[in-house]
């Protein structure tokens, strides 16, 4: 798969340069209308396909172990607020309200482009399937982790479609309708988890959904800090508990309490 998503990925990027190059030209702005709302059409289904490239190249990196991380200071909000203003188009488009509560700030110790990454999934899912409602993106400091909910108002879902959603190649509705390869929220559970988190849905059909990432502010650190200590508390309660006699030793001290007398 990896191989195939870097041939493919050529030929895409050439044909988003090529169209990004004739929108920018001068004379686009004498070009008929049509013309140009046909190439802005190109230009986001290549989009599109570039979205989807993307994301088979990192199910291969998932898959073969070697999805990296580059840790740094990284503030959240600023991160939600730099991908809404990425999308602000495509939510326009669907007519969905972006309500943004990303005004404190919450500092990690995270991969600002695999976070990055991670929302967009989210939100992509949120405008497939809340087209035309209402979106929430929500930032906050939680005792020692950093908190990121994402809630549409669109289909929701059923309970039991909710342990298979993060399952890769899933499809929580029909890819005839909504399309896509049911691999952004797979993508999400790893980046998460990989950062030391973990994610959360709740949803009910017509309701909608909403998603809640927990990040542990200090990083992959801190859940290295937690495995020692827990393994630490393990070898301590080991040493301390109370040993049963060997069975194999009673009969000995038995036959030496009978050499010495007393019994």
């Amino acid at each position: 798969m990896m191989v195939a998503s870097h041939e493919l990925n050529i030929p895409v990027a050439a044909m988003e340069l090529a169209i990004q190059k004739l929108l920018r030209d001068e004379r686009a702005a004498a070009w008929p209308e049509d013309v140009r709302r046909t190439l802005g059409v190109v230009e986001r289904q290549g989009w599109q396909l570039t979205h989807l490239v993307a994301q088979m190249l990192d199910v291969a990196r998932i898959h073969a172990g070697q999805m990296l991380l580059v840790l740094a200071d990284v503030d959240l909000a600023a991160v939600v607020r730099a991908v809404a203003e990425r999308l602000a188009e495509r939510f326009e488009r669907a007519r969905c309200p972006l309500s943004l509560q990303a005004v404190t700030s919450v500092v990690g110790r995270w991969d600002r482009g695999r976070l990055e990454q991670a929302l967009t999934c989210l939100l992509d899912n949120a405008l497939k399937f809340g087209a035309g409602k209402p979106i929430e993106v929500e930032v906050a400091r939680r005792g020692a982790n950093g908190r990121l909910v994402v809630r549409d108002h669109g289909i929701g879902l059923a309970p039991d479609q909710l342990p298979r959603i993060f399952r890769r190649f899933e499809h929580a509705a029909s890819p005839l309708q909504y399309g896509g390869l049911g691999l952004g929220l797979f993508i999400v559970r790893e980046i998460v988890s990989a950062l030391g988190g973990q994610v959360d849905v709740e949803s009910a059909v017509g309701v909608g959904s909403t998603f809640a990432v927990e990040l542990p502010r200090a990083g992959l650190a801190s859940r290295a800090r937690e495995a020692t200590a827990h393994a630490r508390r393990s070898a301590r309660n080991r040493s301390i508990a109370p040993r049963a006699a060997s069975p194999s030793r009673r009969p000995m001290s038995n036959a030496w309490r009978t050499r010495v007398g007393f019994v």
